[in-house]
């Protein structure tokens, strides 16, 4: 019993100090090719953040990416966001506390990218049928001494099909304002 007891610990140590937190759900490269090929679809939108001082910051300048919603991508998105349909988590959450998790060689090539232009806004053409992914970071801001810092990733879940042109903003959630007796 005791052997058993301090073998369990061992693995259980060896566990806490591994690289990789392992996923519990298997890459399927034809699901994700068939999703990466062309289609009748357009994906457009915005990427913005209102800061506490009246400012908005976009992703202006950076890469927002159309990932294929497949279960791998999303149990990565949901450890990542907290959920699969829409989140926007600041770069100090996202950062910090989170322990690596482990990635199939093939998932990154497996993404559409686009720059958002100065405006903070992304197009991206050729969208096959289904459901994706969109990603975008937003710009940071930090004070100068770089601890309060505004800026940080937002995700939202589509789905696109026959020729639809579907327009996404990606934006901080505000929270829902009680105008009214709820009892």
């Amino acid at each position: 019993m005791k052997k058993a007891l301090l073998i369990f610990l061992g693995l259980a140590i060896a566990a806490c100090g591994s690289k990789y937190t392992p996923l519990n759900t298997t890459y399927d490269s034809q699901e994700t090719t068939r999703l990466m090929q062309e289609g009748p679809n357009t994906v457009r939108g915005s990427s913005i953040l209102r800061l506490r001082d009246g400012r908005v910051v976009t992703c202006a300048g950076l890469y927002v990416y159309l990932i294929p919603a497949t279960p791998y991508s999303s149990e990565r998105i949901g450890i990542l966001y907290g959920n699969t349909e829409a989140a926007y988590v600041p770069y100090k959450g996202f950062i910090e506390g989170r322990k690596p998790f482990e990635k199939a060689s093939e998932y990154d090539m497996h993404q559409k990218k686009v720059q958002c232009d100065v405006d903070g806004r992304f197009k991206f053409d050729n969208v096959a049928d289904g459901s994706f992914f969109i990603v975008s970071p937003i710009t940071p801001v930090c004070n100068d001494s770089g601890e309060d810092c505004q800026g940080g990733m937002s995700m939202r879940r589509i789905t696109v099909s026959s020729g639809q042109i579907e327009d996404v903003s990606l934006t901080q959630p505000q929270p829902t304002a009680i105008t009214h007796d709820i009892f």
